[in-house]
């Protein structure tokens, strides 16, 4: 039997991640906030885990997905981060307490 690699056991059993996601939103500084022009974080977070039930080799595969998604769905956000965290990994014979990966986007709707 042929030793199995650990991407493979990530891949069967999932990795635990952290995700931190920032938006900027384009709006006229006049206008006064209301709902109907701010951003849903309840269906941003529903997003983000319907996304993250997929298989991705890469956590940059996964942010930029994610990404993508939030441009098709709000046109009023101007430009989004996001940082993908794997906590508590081995790598190389060292345990690091996290390795991340940070993507960003601007927009043009």
């Amino acid at each position: 039997m042929a030793p199995i690699g650990v991407h493979a056991l990530e891949r069967k059993a999932g990795t635990l991640l952290s995700l931190s996601l920032s938006v900027t939103l384009n709006r006229d500084p006049s206008q006064a906030w209301a709902l109907e022009n701010s951003v849903d974080y309840a269906e941003l977070v529903a997003l983000i885990q319907k996304m993250s039930q997929t298989e991705y080799l890469l956590l940059e595969e996964l942010g930029q997905g994610i990404l993508e998604a939030i441009g098709d769905r709000y046109s009023e956000v101007e430009s989004a981060r996001i940082c993908i965290a794997k906590p508590h990994i081995l790598i190389a014979g060292a345990k690091l307490e996290s390795c991340s990966v940070e993507l960003s986007r601007v927009f043009r709707h």
